[in-house]
């Protein structure tokens, strides 16, 4: 606000968190200061001062706002208790345990949640992902139809999957289905059931983003890598202006780049290690390549 309204004097100050007409003396309006009165400089420390509760957890079954009962067995000022009261609270979390997943439905969602923050781990995925992985599970258990007849792992290990095509983190259907240790047919199946039955529609592979995480597997020269980009680059451009769009998996087509790239900067990797790094053949890979070279 540039002047004030009673006078149209801009002759304003500010005075105690107050914006006052200096002429008329009208309070304008407060200044409300919504950050906390603390200051801190890690994140241990900003954990410690704040007075809020933590945030709902979905890959915990209880979303992580129930009472736990820890196991340490001290009093208020640290002081050990004595054996009654050890046994009176080793009851209350037995009771405690029991008691946060007694009905069906809770004990399938722990067994499963379990299994996706597992799979996370394996994979080394973020938070993030874990986090939009187990409320795609949560709404998988609304439609019972989903689950009917279908293994928790394979169910578990799908929405892992999707998670990483929604939030754009690149991992292959193969490097998932090695961390479940379950058939790659299995869990493709169950992945495109999955995201039918859900109307999921995830976002499509981008050729450049495999390319670098081939190149990142592979320990290759930033040189290979942007090389790579620029020959998928022309590619792409090439057959656009020709009206046509190449199909299949981008993962192939990303690897054929990286070979490219290689062969340009003779840099001794073999065609079997670019296939391996990407999960696809040999073939793939070669066949990718040529059509490549025949564009660029």
């Amino acid at each position: 606000m540039g002047e004030c309204p009673e006078c149209k004097s801009v002759d304003l100050i500010e005075r105690d968190g107050e914006i006052v007409c200096r002429r008329c003396g009208l309070v304008l309006y407060t200044l409300i200061d919504t950050a906390p009165e603390w200051r801190s400089f890690t994140l241990e420390e900003d954990t410690k001062k704040s007075r809020t509760g933590m945030f709902e957890k979905l890959w915990v079954h209880d979303k992580g706002l129930t009472t736990v009962i820890g196991d340490v067995n001290l009093d208020g000022r640290g002081r050990k208790i004595s054996a009654r009261r050890k046994l009176k609270f080793l009851t209350l979390r037995k009771w405690q345990l029991r008691s946060s997943a007694y009905r069906t439905e809770e004990r399938k969602l722990a067994k499963a949640l379990n299994e996706i923050s597992l799979l996370a781990s394996r994979l080394s995925l973020p938070r993030h992902v874990l986090n939009e992985a187990s409320a795609i599970y949560r709404r998988i258990l609304r439609t019972k139809s989903i689950t009917r007849g279908r293994a928790i792992n394979a169910m578990a290990a799908a929405s892992i999957y999707a998670a990483c095509r929604i939030t754009g983190v690149s991992k292959s259907l193969k490097e998932v289905a090695h961390a479940s240790g379950l058939p790659v047919k299995l869990l493709g199946r169950t992945y495109r059931f999955m995201i039918r039955c859900l109307n999921i529609t995830p976002p499509i592979e981008e050729p450049i983003t495999c390319a670098k995480l081939i190149a990142e597997r592979l320990k290759l020269p930033s040189e290979v890598e942007t090389e790579a980009i620029r020959i998928l680059k022309a590619f792409l451009e090439a057959k656009r202006e020709k009206g046509q769009f190449p199909s299949g998996n981008p993962w192939g087509l990303a690897a054929g780049a990286v070979y490219a790239a290689i062969e340009k900067l003779c840099i001794g990797v073999s065609q079997r290690e670019v296939a391996a790094a990407s999960g696809v053949t040999e073939i793939t890979v070669r066949k990718r390549f040529k059509e490549i070279e025949q564009v660029t």
